[in-house]
């Protein structure tokens, strides 16, 4: 999956993986021993970066995995995107559509954007052109949602150079996502066209749903 080298250039694979250097702290290494999942989550972004803790790689994963075990759709995706890349774990491109499938179904725009490559390059997984669209346009509406997000919040003028980054790389993978559907569409009958946007919006519905279930 080299095209997800991609996600790496616009940094939306660090993205959300435990932004906050104190969450490193004492306080919540003893949150996430007593199985907290959003500690779980930060701690391991927190190894990732060397913040508050020792840079560990193997610590990372090791904390990801048990909150991505929890169902933790971040975690799920930082998880897919380690074996994606050899990240403390060995290279493993069928256990990364695994994690990012978990994560994609819950509506984490990174790992369906990531799904949507899978399926588009058939690599460990059957190439796929109307899975490849589904996850694309799924991934589209969730970067388009981040990007106005990012933008609506940029008055908070402390956080206004990670948000202006954050929009810039959440606009610049939906217009890519846009790419690879045009490119999707010229390989497509009118039929598979038809039946993938139907697909697509019978998921997009079902993940709508589990999400308003678990707020």
């Amino acid at each position: 999956m080299e095209r997800l080298m991609y996600l790496e250039q616009t940094n939306l694979q660090t993205h959300d993986q435990g932004n906050h250097a104190h969450r490193g702290s004492p306080f919540d290494c003893s949150r996430a021993e007593a199985g907290e999942v959003e500690a779980q989550f930060n701690l391991g972004g927190a190894y990732l970066k060397g913040e508050g803790v020792p840079q560990n790689n193997v610590e990372a994963i090791r904390w990801w995995r048990k909150a991505a075990e929890q169902g933790h759709a971040k975690a799920q995706y930082a998880l897919g995107y380690a074996y994606n890349n050899g990240h403390g774990v060995p290279q493993n491109y069928r256990e990364a559509v695994q994690w990012f499938t978990k994560a994609a179904e819950q509506g984490n725009a990174g790992a369906q954007f990531a799904l949507g490559i899978a399926y588009f390059d058939g690599q460990d997984v059957k190439r796929d052109f109307t899975e490849a669209y589904i996850w694309f346009s799924l991934a589209k509406v969730g970067l388009d949602q981040m990007a106005a997000a990012a933008e609506a919040s940029q008055t908070a003028s402390e956080l206004i150079g990670a948000l202006l980054n954050e929009m810039a790389a959440a606009a610049e993978a939906s217009q890519t996502a846009s790419e690879l559907i045009g490119a999707l569409l010229n390989e497509m009958t009118p039929a598979q066209i038809q039946k993938a946007q139907d697909l697509a919006l019978e998921r997009f519905n079902r993940i709508e749903t589990r999400k308003a279930q678990n707020r």
